[in-house]
């Protein structure tokens, strides 16, 4: 198994995070990363999310394999079958209001992580957009 984290800066407090953050239906206002989202956070819940890449809205649906809202939730996803590459995707929202973290974690497994790691790791690096739209959305609705 490898893994890969990331961390970032936020500026609220945690329910006000978690409700910005879990708002699919919004995505389009202010997550230029995921700008096409749908789902709930519910364990076993599947999401149907559109991934900005290269000009292109390439579809992704994971599962949510675990939430504790407001601070926590994650999501898992295989490309191909399970065996070739399987990541858990894991969001934490941690720290003292207004100045939390936002921390993501991929887990990933599968005969095809290692010849691909380094590409993977660029894509992952990538969701350091959403802490950025994040903060700006949360400034923009007036939260701390």
């Amino acid at each position: 198994m490898r893994e890969f984290e990331i961390s970032d800066a936020i500026h609220g407090e945690p329910q006000q995070v978690w409700d910005v953050f879990t708002d699919f239906s919004a995505y389009g206002e202010w997550n230029r990363l995921i700008p096409v989202a749908s789902g709930s956070v519910v364990p076993g819940a599947r999401l149907d999310l559109r991934i900005e890449r290269g000009g292109l809205r390439v579809p992704f649906r994971p599962t949510v394999v675990s939430a504790d809202p407001p601070h926590a939730w994650a999501l898992a996803a295989s490309v191909g079958h399970r065996s070739l590459i399987h990541m858990v995707h894991h969001f934490t929202i941690s720290g003292t209001a207004p100045d939390l973290q936002l921390q993501q974690r991929w887990e990933a497994t599968g005969a095809l992580v290692p010849p691909l790691w380094f590409v993977l790791c660029r894509s992952m690096e990538r969701f350091h957009q959403l802490g950025s739209d994040l903060n700006e959305r949360l400034a923009t609705l007036g939260k701390p």
